[in-house]
Parts: structure tokens; sequence; C-alpha cells
């Protein structure tokens, strides 16, 4: 399966670490699937792997917990990229 990247609505590449708002709520990209970087280490490890046609990536969002997404929408924003 080839890495397709995954972008927020205004256009940023959705990278694993990033601080976002997902509908309103305070969160964080976990990884990005056949993202070639790393998740940030305070993530630890994921040593498994879920096939999808269209990529996706995780979100751990305050009050909620993790979010599997497969497409990025209006309610997904980028507050601040993680270095």
């Amino acid at each position: 399966m080839d890495f397709q990247e995954s972008f927020y609505q205004s256009g940023d590449k959705i990278c694993p670490g990033d601080r976002i708002t997902w509908d309103g709520r305070p969160g964080r990209v976990i990884f990005v699937l056949g993202s070639p970087d790393n998740p940030p280490e305070e993530f630890g490890s994921y040593d498994w792997y879920v096939e999808t046609e269209n990529g996706g990536f995780m979100l751990e969002v305050e009050g909620v917990g993790l979010v599997f997404e497969s497409v990025s929408d209006e309610d997904l924003q980028l507050v601040e990229r993680y270095e």
C-alpha cells in the first residue's frame, strides 16, 4: 500500500504530535497511518498495523479519548506543530 498524506482543511499536512482541536476540544495527533514520521516519544511505540485504502490518523482528544479518522473535515483544526 502506498502512503497517502493527510491534510487539514487549511492545507497543512497532518503530522504526529500536532496539537489540534477536534470539534472544539483540545487534543493531539498520535500517529498517521503509513507516515514516515514517528509519533512523539511520550506516546510510546505502536507495533501494530491497520490497513485502510484511504490512510487515516489517530487523535487523542480531551474528554473523548482516542478517535480514528480517515479524512479531515472542518472539525479538525491545527493549533500548533509538534517540533
